[in-house]
C-alpha cells in the first residue's frame, strides 16, 4: 500500500464573504476622504469645461462621435496636440450621466470613483483566483489572490488614477479586462462566456486605449496559466481580437487624420532640447537613455512609492545618454525581467506571466513604441503595476504555506498598513489644484509645467483677493516660479501669458507688455495673449494719465491698446480724457464721438462728447447732449457736481 499525501486545505476564510468584503471596504476606506475634494487637474477637459460632457444625456452622441479632448478645446486640430489622439468615451458618458443628475459636482465624481475602485479591488482577487486555478492548487491560489488584491488596494502609486476624478478611465479600462479575464477562464477551453469577455474587454478599450495590450496578454494568459497549446491559446483570444478590430475602426472613423509632422512644443514632447536658439530632437542615445532611466523609476515606485508626484513634465526628468548608470541599470532591469519570461516559463509559470503581463502592458507607455507626451507618469503604473503584485502575492503565500509561522503574516500587516498610511497622506494632496500644486513642487521642482501651473494658480488666487498686501505677496510669489518655467523651457507661451497677467496685477505695465509681446512672437495670433496685452496697453495708459500724471505716455499706451482694438469703448473714452487733459480739444471730440458710436444709449458717453463739444468751441451741439444726457439719468448732474 501507498501512504495517502495529506494536502493543506485552503483556509476556509478565503472562501468567505469575509475575504472578498475586506478587499472592497479596503479600497473605498482609504480613499474615502477624498469625497470631499473638489476637481483637479484634467477634470476641467473632461468633466466641467467640456461642452458634450455638460450638457449631460443629450451630449453623448458627440462625446461618441469625436475625440475626447474635442468638447474642451471646440475647434478641430487643437485634439491633436499630444500624437495620436485620444478616443475614450465609456468614461466621458459616465461624467455626462453623473452632471444630468448633480450638475456640477466632484463629490459625485469622487463617490463614484470610490466605488468602481472598490470593485476593482474585488475583481483583481477573482480574476486573479481564476487564473490561477488551472495551474495553481487552491491551498496556494486563493491567498494568493487575495494578498495580491490588498496590495493593489493599499498601493499608493494609485493615488492618481482613484484621487483624481479623470482617472476614472483608468479604473474602468482594468475592470473590464480584468473582468473579461474572469469570464474567459470561468471554464477552459470555451464556451459562451469567451464571447461575453469579448465585448466586455470592448468596454475596456472604449474606456482607454492602454487595454489593447490585452489582445497580447489573453494568449499569452491561455498558454501559461490556461496550460493550453498556442493555436488554441490565439482560438480562444478570438472574440478579443474582434474587439480590438472594432475599437480600431471606431477610433480611426472618429479621430481627425495627424498632420505626420512631428510635435514640437516641449510639454508634449519630452523627447526635445534646447539648442540654443530652438528645439531639435534628441540623438537616439539620449531618447534611450532618459527612457531607460525612466524605466527604472517605474520599477523603484513599486517597490518604495515615495516620494510621489503628479508631474514628471520636462525636466523633472533630466536628459540622460545611455553611458548613464541609472539609464543603463534600467535597461539592463527590463532585459532581464524579458529574459525571466523566457526562464521561467515552465519553472515557475506564475513568476513568468506576471513579468510578461508587466511588460506587454508596460510597452504601450514606455514611450518606447509610442510617444505619450511626458517622460512618465505614476497613473502609467495601474495597469502594468499588478503584475509585480501578482508575483508579490503569489510568493507570500507560498511563503505562508512553507513555514508554521505567524512571521509572514506580520510582515504583510506592516506592509499593508506602510502603504495604506501612505495613500491617505497621499490623497490630501489631491484636495484641489492649488494644494497638489503646492504639494508637488516640492518633489517636481525642475518640470516648468508645475512651476508654470502653481505660478499661474498663485496669480489667479491673488486676483481674487481684497487683501492687497495679501494679494501683492502671492503675485510675488508667482513670479519666480514663472521664470523658473521659462528658464526650463524658453519657449512656454503659456508661461510667459501668466507672467503678464502677473505682472499685469501688480501694475508694473511694461513688464506686463513685453512678456505678453514674447509669447505674441513666440507664437503669432495667440488670442489670450493678444487680448491681454491690449489691457496692458489701456490700464498702463490709464494709470500714467491718472496716477504718474504723465499725459505723453498715456496717450502713447492707449494709442496702441487703439490700434490692437479700435471699438474698446474704455479705450476710446480714456483717450477722449487723455486729450481733453493735454488740450487737444479736437481729438477728444473725435474719441468721445467713436465712444458714444460703442454705447449710443449710455449716457457718461453723451455727457463726455457733450463736454468735450463744449471744451472745442461748440456750445449749443454740447449742450444738447448735456441736456439729454440728465434727461436720460438726473444722477449725472451729483456725480459730475453740477448741483
Amino acid at each position: 500500500m501507498t501512504a495517502k499525501v495529506k494536502v493543506k486545505p485552503v483556509h476556509p476564510w478565503f472562501l468567505s464573504g469575509w475575504a472578498k468584503g475586506s478587499i472592497f471596504l479596503l479600497g473605498i476606506l482609504l480613499y474615502l476622504q477624498t469625497i470631499t475634494y473638489d476637481y483637479t487637474l484634467d477634470d476641467a477637459i473632461v468633466i466641467y469645461e467640456n461642452q458634450f460632457t455638460t450638457s449631460g444625456i443629450k451630449g453623448i452622441g458627440d462625446i461618441l462621435g469625436h475625440d475626447t479632448f474635442y468638447g474642451f478645446f471646440k475647434e478641430a486640430g487643437k485634439s491633436q496636440l499630444v500624437s495620436g489622439g485620444r478616443y475614450r468615451p465609456l468614461s466621458l458618458i459616465f461624467f455626462a450621466i453623473e452632471w444630468q443628475l448633480f450638475g456640477r459636482s466632484p463629490g459625485a465624481g469622487h463617490a463614484l470613483n470610490l466605488l468602481l475602485y472598490g470593485l476593482l479591488c474585488l475583481m483583481v482577487y477573482l480574476a486573479v483566483e481564476r487564473l490561477l486555478a488551472p495551474s495553481v492548487p487552491s491551498r496556494i491560489r486563493y491567498p494568493a489572490a487575495w494578498i495580491t488584491a490588498i496590495l493593489f488596494a493599499a498601493h499608493p502609486v494609485h493615488t492618481e488614477a482613484v484621487a483624481n476624478i479623470k482617472g476614472m478611465d483608468e479604473i474602468l479600462a482594468l475592470l473590464a479586462c480584468l473582468f473579461a479575464l474572469y469570464l474567459a477562464f470561468k471554464k477552459i477551453p470555451g464556451n459562451r462566456n469567451v464571447f461575453f469577455a469579448g465585448l466586455i474587454f470592448l468596454l475596456g478599450l472604449l474606456a482607454k486605449e492602454n487595454a489593447i495590450t490585452w489582445v497580447a496578454v489573453i494568449p499569452v494568459a491561455y498558454v501559461l496559466m490556461g496550460n493550453q497549446r498556442w493555436s488554441t491559446g490565439i482560438r480562444l483570444a478570438g472574440p478579443w481580437l474582434a474587439a480590438a478590430a472594432v475599437y480600431l475602426i471606431l477610433r480611426q472613423s472618429v479621430l481627425e487624420p495627424g498632420s505626420g509632422q512631428p510635435v514640437t512644443e516641449l510639454m508634449n514632447n519630452p523627447f526635445l532640447k534646447w539648442n540654443g536658439s530652438g528645439y531639435v530632437p534628441m540623438n537616439l542615445s539620449e531618447r534611450l537613455g532618459t527612457t531607460g532611466v525612466t524605466w527604472l523609476q517605474y520599477l523603484r515606485l513599486m517597490v518604495f512609492p515615495h516620494p510621489l508626484t503628479h508631474d514628471y513634465y520636462p525636466r523633472q526628468v533630466a536628459i540622460h545618454t545611455m553611458t548613464s548608470p541609472a539609464a543603463l541599470t534600467g535597461w539592463l532591469l527590463y532585459l532581464a525581467m524579458a529574459a525571466g519570461v523566457i526562464y521561467f516559463w515552465k519553472k515557475q509559470k506564475v513568476v513568468s506571466f506576471g513579468l510578461a503581463y508587466y511588460l506587454i502592458t508596460f510597452s504601450i507607455v514606455s514611450n518606447l513604441i509610442i510617444p505619450i507626451g511626458t517622460n512618465m507618469s505614476e497613473r502609467f503604473l495601474f495597469m502594468p503595476g499588478l503584475g509585480i503584485l501578482l508575483i508579490a502575492g503569489y510568493y507570500w503565500a507560498l511563503w505562508i504555506d512553507k513555514v508554521n509561522s505567524r512571521m509572514p503574516w506580520v510582515v504583510l500587516g506592516l506592509l499593508v498598513l506602510a502603504y495604506g498610511m501612505k495613500t491617505v497622506v497621499r490623497n490630501t494632496a489631491w484636495k484641489d489644484n492649488f494644494t497638489l500644486f503646492k504639494t508637488d513642487i516640492a518633489v517636481s521642482s525642475n518640470s516648468a509645467k508645475l512651476n508654470n501651473a502653481l505660478g499661474g494658480e498663485l496669480s489667479v488666487q491673488a486676483a481674487k483677493l481684497t487683501d492687497e498686501t495679501k494679494r501683492n505677496e502671492m503675485l510675488n510669489q508667482a513670479i519666480p516660479l514663472l521664470q523658473k518655467a521659462l528658464e526650463i523651457h524658453p519657449t512656454y507661451r503659456n508661461a510667459l501669458l501668466l507672467l503678464g497677467n502677473t505682472y499685469f496685477y501688480l501694475a508694473r505695465y511694461e513688464e506686463a507688455i513685453a512678456s505678453y509681446q514674447k509669447a505674441l512672437a513666440i507664437s503669432p495670433g495667440y488670442r489670450e495673449a493678444e487680448d491681454n496685452l491690449q489691457l496692458a496697453y489701456r490700464e498702463g495708459g490709464k494709470y500714467f494719465g491718472e496716477k504718474a500724471n504723465d499725459i505723453p505716455k498715456a496717450l502713447t499706451y492707449l494709442q496702441q491698446a487703439y490700434t490692437l482694438k479700435s471699438n474698446d469703448y474704455e479705450t476710446l473714452r480714456l483717450l477722449g480724457v487723455a486729450y481733453g487733459i493735454s488740450g487737444n480739444t479736437t481729438e477728444a471730440v473725435i474719441y468721445f464721438q467713436k465712444a458714444l458710436d460703442e454705447k449710443p444709449d449710455d449716457t457718461e458717453a453723451m455727457f463726455n462728447y457733450g463736454t468735450a463739444l463744449l471744451n472745442s468751441g461748440q456750445t449749443e451741439k454740447g449742450n444738447q447732449y448735456i441736456q439729454k444726457a440728465i434727461e436720460k439719468n438726473p444722477e449725472i448732474k451729483k456725480r459730475y457736481g453740477m448741483e
